[in-house]
């Protein structure tokens, strides 16, 4: 599949055809940065909703969208058709909405708002089937929706926190690996090269675009460094502040749900081999939170609660979570309790991948001394922003 053959051919439809040039050519940059680290195949389904569920875009220009008391700089609205598109009536497509502020700095065209809602359409899902649902620990009918968001019975929904967290995350991998795109990089816009030098992000022009992974992106943080540290005086933030407050803390149990079998060499290798980030070996997640991600929102509950729902289920939790996300403050004792129970979580998916000899006893060692360092990170990073306010 050629990317922007495929990607010119979406904007040519006539969903588009009311948007001027210049927004057209953002939203190209947009699809194209946000499908560059996909596996081939999420391309596929991504593009597939870019055609068929994505059946509105607003360009918002310099003002901004307010829904329910809030005020967004983008948004992506869900709408559940009433008409089910099966005999039985259980399959229900899903349709979406797209609003985008612009912002000319730091990135030009490639802006963070546009940039971050095409990122939410990378995982959304393309129709709701009621036989593929799960039971609610608290009573009521579980939904995926994708991105790790959950609905119980069309009417509450969990996960957002995650989902935000983790779109930030990957739409600063996106914006570095669009620069490094050998067919994009010279014509990218100087401001955005110049953003990405003056922050430490230096792209050669021959660097592979699927060689920018962190060595360790369970312990560093660089989209939280770059939240609200404009390089030029008058640009704005590159990431929404709200979101990588608890960067850290999420990327804490991303660590977590590492599979105790792989490492984190193991998903930078399957990742430079274009699987993306929710790469499997061995027909296994190397990583279950990204998997579930891109893949299926059950699937880290599932695991979860299996091992934590006497102490507290992913339902509740993340609930609370998606509660502090709106706080001024990052709340140091939600932190304390999070980082005492995804350390309780991996001990006991370790225990149990040594007692199934999935694991040696030398590896279950080393797993949680690389556990201890990416929670001593995270500890030094809340204590060392106690009063960070949004």
């Amino acid at each position: 599949m050629e990317l922007m053959s495929e990607i010119n051919k979406i904007i040519n439809s006539e969903k588009f055809q009311s948007l001027e040039d210049v927004q057209k050519q953002t939203i190209k940059e947009s699809i194209l940065a946000n499908s560059l680290i996909l596996s081939r195949e999420n391309q596929k389904r991504y593009f597939e909703l870019l055609r068929n569920n994505l059946i509105e875009i607003e360009d918002l220009g310099r003002e901004y969208y307010y829904k329910n008391n809030l005020c967004y700089a983008g948004i992506v609205t869900t709408e559940v058709s009433k008409t089910p598109i099966d005999e039985e009536g259980m399959i229900f497509p899903i349709n979406y909405k797209l609003k985008y502020r612009e912002y000319s700095e730091p990135v030009g065209r490639l802006t963070r708002s546009v940039l971050h809602e095409f990122g939410h359409l990378v995982i959304k899902k393309s129709k709701i089937n009621l036989l593929d649902t799960k039971k609610s620990i608290h009573d009521g009918l579980l939904i995926d929706l994708g991105g790790l968001v959950i609905s119980k019975n069309l009417q509450i929904n969990f996960g957002h926190t995650f989902s935000e967290v983790i779109n930030e995350f990957t739409n600063f991998l996106a914006f570095k690996s669009y620069l490094a795109y050998q067919e994009g990089y010279e014509k990218s816009e100087e401001k955005m090269r110049e953003f990405a030098r003056q922050n430490g992000l230096t792209i050669e022009s021959r660097i592979p675009h699927l060689d920018i992974l962190p060595k360790n992106l369970f312990d560093t943080y660089p989209e939280s460094d770059l939240a609200g540290h404009p390089f030029l005086e008058g640009t704005t933030e590159m990431f929404n502040i709200l979101y990588v407050k608890y960067t850290p803390l999420v990327r804490l149990i991303m660590h977590a749900f590492q599979n105790p079998c792989y490492s984190y060499q193991d998903l930078e290798a399957s990742f430079k081999n274009g699987q993306g980030l929710s790469a499997t070996k061995n027909k296994e997640p190397i990583n279950d939170l990204l998997f579930g991600y891109y893949e299926s929102s059950f699937h880290p509950l599932e695991i979860f609660d299996n091992l934590m729902k006497e102490k507290i289920d992913w339902e509740t939790y993340c609930i609370e979570f998606d509660k502090e996300i709106y706080e001024k403050n990052i709340n140091q004792d939600f932190v304390a309790k999070s980082i005492e129970y995804f350390t309780e979580f991996y001990e006991k998916r370790n225990a149990f991948y040594l007692s199934n000899q999935r694991i040696t006893k030398e590896e279950l060692e080393k797993n949680m001394q690389d556990f201890t360092k990416t929670v001593e990170a995270c500890q030094r990073y809340y204590s060392e922003n106690r009063t960070r306010e949004t």
